[in-house]
């Protein structure tokens, strides 16, 4: 009787118990299952790289834009701006950077226009020049430009007792603007400027006859074609005008206006 009374609460029990098992198998066959995503074919192309031992590049290509779109988001990365030119690159004036300096020395011949040479035969007189350029804007290719021209002939006149001297000297002082472009090794320019003039005169038959000089403001222009060496060394064509001279040689009104014709040597620096 003792252990009677004791089984209808053990049965009670187990009863129970298998009532709660049977209610947890029955919410966890209820509850959702987890949603699982696919891999994508990015991730899939980056798994097989990572497999065959090429994710390096992989990862090097997401690092640096320059390769070109990132494999695993598949967007382009934005291009990465250039640097700012340099001031030679602005304004490639010069083959090396560093000539903004020219000395050229010119040969060649003054031919002068007014009639009062010709009939003495002074009107081609053979010239020296020198000039010099120093760069004073790169951005305009502009130079300050410096120059001296020396033009000296001499002619016999037959006249009535005996034959004249005639002699002619001319020197200019130039101060002007230089503008030269520089394609290549060629070295095209133009320049334009002020003048101070001295020229002289001087007949002679015998004793002195006739001597007289004077000074005169004038105005110049210039243009050329060189070729420049990427040693520095230089050689063109000049072609110089002056204009505008006035001269009062003790009473004998002339002027000296006339263009030069040059051959041209120099150096760049």
């Amino acid at each position: 009787m003792k252990y009677g009374s004791r089984l209808p609460g053990a049965l009670a029990c187990l009863l129970l118990g298998s009532l709660a098992a049977c209610a947890s198998v029955r919410n966890a066959a209820l509850a959702p299952a987890p949603r699982v995503t696919p891999p994508s074919a990015t991730e899939r192309f980056s798994a097989s790289r990572s497999q065959d031992g090429t994710d390096q590049e992989g990862s090097a290509a997401q690092e640096d834009p320059s390769i070109g779109t990132d494999m695993r988001t598949g967007v382009l990365p934005a291009p990465t701006p250039p640097p700012p030119p340099q001031e030679d690159e602005k304004y490639p004036i010069e083959m090396d950077g560093n000539r903004h300096q020219h000395f050229l020395v010119m040969f060649g011949q003054r031919t002068l226009e007014d009639d009062d040479w010709s009939e003495s035969r002074l009107d081609e007189q053979p010239t020296i020049g020198f000039s010099y350029d120093r760069q004073i804007s790169k951005k305009y290719g502009l130079s300050s430009d410096f120059g001296i021209y020396g033009s000296s002939d001499s002619s016999d006149i037959p006249v009535a007792g005996g034959d004249q001297h005639v002699n002619s000297t001319t020197v200019e002082a130039d101060f002007g603007v230089l503008m030269m472009w520089r394609p290549g090794v060629l070295r095209p320019y133009v320049g334009a400027g002020l003048a101070l003039v001295w020229s002289n005169a001087r007949v002679a038959q015998g004793p002195t006859l006739f001597d007289g000089s004077d000074f005169s403001p004038a105005g110049y222009a210039r243009a050329g074609l060189a070729y420049e060496h990427e040693s520095g060394s230089m050689v063109g064509l000049d072609v110089h005008y002056l204009g505008g001279t006035d001269m009062d040689f003790g009473g004998l009104d002339t002027d000296v206006d006339g263009y030069v014709v040059s051959l041209v040597l120099g150096y760049g620096f």
